[in-house]
């Protein structure tokens, strides 16, 4: 084919403007080069081309001029979709990994999982999805609130900036099935400063909101500021007035009333046994009991202090003049490590780069330390060098005693990440710290000071009524003639403690009934409405049997001190690694009342670990283009993401009440 004239047959040059004009219908584009004539026809008139026979330009995909495209073949596939797997799905992008909700308007979720929302019906677009996280939010709120419904709980509670926002973290811990569960309750920006008044009028509001109320909080755990301390105090107070309005001004429970008489009746019983000592001593802890009793007050709240906070305190106590300078050697060296002029040698030597500290998270100086310390060798040859590396002989000997006594108090805190821990095992934790210390050899520099410390600081955990309870349920800790309790004071402040939260019980249960119309009546140990199982005299043994049993157990939840005091005769001691919430579980059908009391007992939270994590999360929602993001759906986000194990449940509770 003759090559055609483009430029006379589809061009008309204009003389007044030097530029060529083409004479193809609807386009006035005005070219001032000849050479890009052809290519202009290639392009943009695609019919014209082919026609011409004009190739050798790749037509573009934009059209111009009414073109028409030639149509994408699109493949078909067929898939198998969960439709509820699919919404948790788009929920988790939001929620969990922090995907902006302007993807769900992007091109990119139009083409992929667009595709599949359209087909299953969810006509998903950033307004829509942010409507549907609100209501899985306030559904999750929902399930939160039956798992507090008529239970005790504790609450874990903190502050902190992120963004440049001030976000009060709540969370709740309670024991669900033998098994420890953690809630965020809320994550709250707070306009306003963040005393201990601020603080209780916005926890009271959370409680409020979840259908809760302050008589429910049985601990607290908190660092030790003075706000949350001031907080603490605040709520105790409420929690006692609002105990004392609901009880009879001159009378206690009737669990509690019953109680008095047969307990002496049966410790004096008892004085003439084999086992006089331990009679006497129950005695004697029994009466200090009843001098608590009646001269304590209603409540039952207590504040925990929390576990790595009191660790970090413990390295910070430690820190004298010199290892601070000593300190600060290291923290620069580990600085010029990292020049560009040094990173050679490193790459070299086949070396790692040190970590650098986190001031305020010991943990991390721990590891800056150990990071150099682990390639003393590499450090001593270059520091003849390069003197900005260089440390003298004694630096290289505090660090030796540094890294030998610290990493037994590093790994603690590693240990209290856990986020199942109990009062039990943190003590396990800090028996194991204070005997591995001791093994250290006798002229380690911070043995001594880490001891003394240690003794000091961790006297305060102890001290709370909430940690005595804890371990009186703990067998490992809690037995005949047990060590662990300092002394006799220390056991009757324990079962005390017990006793006002068992009188507690009762009257919300005694409330409950009374607001339900149910009169409290025993129920029968066996139903003969059965039609199937002939009563053929076997049966009725058996009933005869049940009865004596449950004659028995009446009997014995009469004497309720009694059966407290029984905790600390427990005749041998558990092995540390037992897991104890398991041992309660086997006793839940032989005595549930104690079995209710063990969990409530058992599951005061050791650290506020959860609630700094959800601070980390929050830093990951508040990215530098999401800082203008509301409180409302910044909370409803740290709801989602925090209790992402309730997503499912809430999709399949909204998908009912369509």
């Amino acid at each position: 084919m003759d090559k055609i004239n483009v430029k006379d047959k589809y061009f008309e040059f204009d003389e007044a403007t030097h530029t060529y004009k083409c004479k193809v219908k609807n386009c006035t584009s005005a070219l001032k080069c000849k050479n890009t004539l052809r290519r202009h026809i290639a392009e943009i008139h695609g019919e014209i081309a082919r026609e011409a026979g004009i190739i050798g330009y790749k037509r573009k995909e934009k059209l111009y001029h009414g073109d028409a495209p030639n149509p994408k073949k699109l493949k078909s596939i067929t898939i198998e979709v969960d439709p509820d797997l699919f919404q948790q799905g788009l929920v988790e992008m939001a929620a969990v990994n922090s995907i902006s909700l302007n993807f769900f308007d992007s091109k990119a979720y139009k083409n992929t999982a667009g595709l599949v929302a359209d087909v299953l019906g969810l006509p998903i677009h950033a307004d829509a999805m942010a409507s549907f996280l609100s209501t899985m939010a306030k559904t999750v709120r929902e399930l939160i609130a039956e798992e507090l419904k008529g239970n005790l709980f504790s609450l874990k509670f903190d502050g902190a900036t992120r963004g440049g926002r001030k976000i009060l973290g709540v969370n709740a811990q309670l024991i669900v099935n033998s098994k420890i569960r953690i809630r965020t309750l809320s994550m709250l920006e707070m306009v306003e400063k963040q005393t201990g008044l601020n603080l209780k009028t916005h926890i009271d509001g959370v409680l409020e909101s979840y259908g809760s109320t302050i008589q429910k909080v049985y601990a607290v755990n908190t660092d030790r500021g003075k706000n949350m301390l001031n907080c603490s105090s605040r709520m105790k107070q409420d929690q006692e007035q609002a105990l004392q309005a609901e009880s009879c001004s001159n009378a206690q429970s009737d669990l509690l009333d019953g109680t008095s008489d047969n307990c002496d009746e049966t410790c004096c019983e008892e004085e003439d046994s084999a086992d006089s000592m331990m009679d006497l001593e129950l005695d004697e802890i029994l009466e200090e009991v009843d001098t608590i009793f009646q001269h304590g007050q209603d409540s039952f709240l207590e504040s925990v202090c929390c576990g790595a906070h009191t660790l970090n305190l413990i390295f910070k106590d430690t820190m004298d003049d010199e290892t601070s300078n000593w300190l600060d050697k290291v923290r620069s060296i580990v600085k010029a490590a990292k020049r560009t002029e040094f990173r050679g040698l490193f790459k070299l030597g086949k070396i790692p780069l040190p970590k650098i500290d986190v001031v305020t998270r010991w943990g991390s100086t721990f590891e800056m330390i150990d990071s150099v310390s682990s390639y003393k060798d590499f450090y001593v040859e270059i520091g003849e060098q390069c003197a900005p590396l260089k440390l003298e002989k004694e630096d290289w000997s505090i660090m030796e005693h540094f890294v030998s006594a610290y990493k037994f108090l590093h790994a603690a805190t590693k240990s209290f990440q856990k986020p199942d821990l109990l009062m039990g095992d943190m003590l396990c934790i800090l028996k194991r710290l204070k005997f591995n210390l001791t093994q250290l050899p006798s002229d380690n520099r911070f043995v001594t000071g880490l001891l003394a410390t240690l003794k000091k600081r961790t006297q305060s955990l102890y001290e709370s009524n909430a940690f005595k309870a804890a371990l009186l349920f703990d067998h490992r800790w809690s037995f005949f003639k047990s060590p662990f309790f300092k002394d006799k004071a220390d056991k009757a402040k324990a079962i005390d403690h017990m006793l006002r939260v068992a009188k507690s019980l009762k009257q919300s249960k005694e409330r409950q009934d009374v607001q339900s119309g149910v009169t409290a009546e025993p129920s029968p140990t066996t139903s003969t409405s059965d039609p199937s199982i002939a009563d053929d005299g076997f049966e009725a043994m058996l009933r005869q049997e049940c009865a004596v049993a449950a004659v028995s157990t009446e009997e014995g939840n009469v004497d309720f001190k009694g059966r407290l005091l029984k905790l600390l005769n427990y005749p041998k001691r558990l092995a540390s690694g037992t897991d104890i919430l398991k041992f309660w579980e086997a006793q839940k059908e032989a005595d549930p009342e104690m079995y209710e009391l063990a969990m409530i007992a058992l599951s005061v939270p050791v650290t506020q670990v959860s609630v700094e994590r959800c601070f980390s999360a929050v830093k990951l929602l508040l990215e530098q283009h999401r800082l203008q993001m509301s409180a409302e759906r910044l909370d409803d986000l740290m709801i989602l993401r925090c209790n992402r194990d309730l997503i499912p449940l809430a999709i399949e509770l909204l998908k009912k009440r369509k």
